[in-house]
């Protein structure tokens, strides 16, 4: 039997009338936002529980307060509200809800969801959720102020069939028989732990609630008295002080010991002298390849380097003003470097090639700087990388050479560019590494005084915010 059961999305605008359950007492939202909105609670009649309705903005919400200071805060937002800025106002904590944001970075991303993450962040709190729950989307959230190592525990209830209790009339039997095949589930899954005499309550009021939260708060003053007894002591030692605010952070990583390249033959020596051989023969392996596929030896190579009598250690360059900028893009032509007709990519390719190196196609990406979708080139443009000696303009087109792909946005040195030369990307990349920092300033903040805080803030956060402004 469950202690508490929350259904979203009950459709109480069309429907408010609440079926009831045996033992259960059944408790509804009256504040509906649309006909499919409405959060129902079931709570065991043996509780004594307080329910409210929390006042959230575009949002159904019921908040039941059980004993021992426990609280379950259910949360309905329907998809239809695109603007959650007035829900995110209204909104103080979460613990759990179908709030219809999907976080992860793909196609279907909420163009708020970095709001909402900043927002929880500020709470101290994280989602712990960071896969699809319901199709491509994470939709469905569960938030905590902790770094969560725990490894989830999937139920197999699609594999069940389920028909009869659809089709049942009595609402009382196909409660119990989902109750009962849930807990079959659960026992499947799970596994009984036999609890010694010396963890268990000696009185009846001595709650398991009662007891966590004292040890917690326990806990929680002797780590923080810890974490400032160390950060005085490594004060004045700058090496000492960092490898103390990272074990207070939590950002030692475990580093593990890589033996898949021991295995390959049946000794570890033997092993490792194949791997070293591959490393040591790989330049030479590459240049026979490319020498191969050109055709060519090293001495033909050779004879094609012409040797520049100009002087090379000198080097004088004139300011630029606009008329020479102006004058350089109109006499572009096409058989040149710049240019849609693929021919600077053929004299690089070709170029790389003569000097034993390669052009990866796959890492390679191209933009198209443009202000308005009207002046952005077609989106069916082919730009090739050019090995076997055609171009656009030439008789053969239709040649098997490496395609680069166009890209909305692409990584340099840093710095996020985009088609339009607009900062949104790379500060949405920022907002998304600075928002991973707040939840090492929550830890600190306890232990570390203003000026340990500050040298933290400046070292991982003002860094990333200030990287390449001059």
């Amino acid at each position: 039997m469950f202690d508490v059961i929350i259904l979203t999305e009950c459709h109480l605008g069309t429907c408010p009338l609440i079926r009831s359950l045996p033992n259960y007492r059944h408790y509804g939202s009256s504040q509906i936002n649309n006909q499919a909105g409405g959060v129902v609670a079931y709570v065991r009649a043996d509780w004594n529980a307080t329910v409210s309705e929390p006042a959230l903005c575009n949002a159904d919400s019921i908040l039941v307060e059980l004993p021992n200071s426990k609280s379950i805060l259910g949360i309905y937002r329907s998809p239809s509200f695109g603007n959650i800025n007035q829900f995110l106002l209204s909104l103080d904590s979460i613990v759990k809800g179908d709030l219809n944001i999907n976080t992860l970075n793909n196609y279907c991303q909420h163009p708020q969801a970095d709001e909402y993450l900043c927002f929880v962040a500020q709470l101290g709190l994280q989602n712990l959720i960071n896969v699809p729950t319901r199709g491509p989307s994470c939709l469905d959230h569960i938030l905590a102020d902790f770094q969560s190592q725990a490894v989830g525990l999937v139920c197999k209830v699609d594999n069940f069939h389920w028909e009869d209790l659809l089709e049942g009339s009595d609402v009382s039997v196909a409660a119990c028989n989902l109750s009962s095949r849930l807990k079959v589930l659960v026992e499947k899954h799970s596994k009984h732990v036999s609890v010694s005499r010396r963890k268990t309550k000696l009185k009846d009021w001595i709650t398991p609630g009662l007891i966590r939260n004292t040890f917690s708060a326990l806990l929680k003053n002797i780590r923080k008295d810890h974490n400032k007894r160390e950060l005085l002591e490594s004060r004045d030692q700058p090496s000492r002080m960092w490898k103390t605010i990272k074990n207070i952070c939590e950002l030692n990583k475990n580093k593990e010991v890589n033996l898949e390249l021991t295995k390959f033959k049946t000794c570890p020596s033997q092993s490792l002298d194949m791997c070293n051989d591959y490393f040591v023969n790989v330049g030479q392996n590459l240049a026979n390849n490319i020498l191969s596929t050109l055709g060519k030896t090293e001495v033909d190579l050779a004879a094609k380097v012409t040797i520049n009598a100009n002087a090379s250690n000198s080097l004088f360059m004139t300011p630029t003003d606009p008329v020479e900028i102006l004058g350089i893009i109109q006499n572009l032509r096409n058989n040149s470097a710049p240019g849609l007709d693929e021919e600077g990519l053929s004299l690089v390719a070709t170029w790389l090639n003569s000097n034993l190196l390669t052009l990866n196609a796959d890492k390679t990406k191209y933009l198209c700087f443009h202000i308005t979708k009207v002046s952005s080139p077609p989106v069916s443009l082919n730009i090739k990388i050019h090995k076997c000696g055609n171009s656009r303009t030439s008789q053969k087109p239709n040649c098997s050479c490496n395609m680069i792909d166009r890209a909305d946005y692409i990584k340099y040195l840093g710095v996020v560019l985009d088609e339009n030369l607009t900062f949104g990307q790379h500060i949405k990349t920022l907002s998304g590494r600075v928002r991973k920092l707040i939840h090492i300033m929550k830890l600190l903040r306890d232990g570390a005084d203003r000026g340990v805080l500050k040298m933290v803030y400046t070292s991982l956060c003002q860094s990333v915010i200030c990287y390449c402004l001059t």
